[in-house]
């Protein structure tokens, strides 16, 4: 988890090539994983914390049901 966190850190400073050389990656392919792996983070952080989401889990707390699409 450290080293994916180390790579993703340095992606947000410098280009794919230099991250790929600085991670010691042989293929950009393995240095673009890491990159998407970050994106689906993201996603599911928004999805989770997301106000329109947290409404919907409070309001299904109230009611029992899911209101708000």
């Amino acid at each position: 988890m450290l080293y994916f966190k180390s790579v993703v850190e340095i992606s947000e400073l410098h280009n794919i090539r230099e991250v790929q050389y600085m991670a010691g990656h042989r293929y950009i392919s393995s240095t673009e994983r890491f990159l998407q792996d970050d994106i689906e983070n993201l996603q599911e952080m928004i999805d989770n914390l997301h106000p329109i989401n947290l409404l919907n889990e409070f309001s299904s707390l109230i009611t029992g049901s899911r209101n708000i699409k």
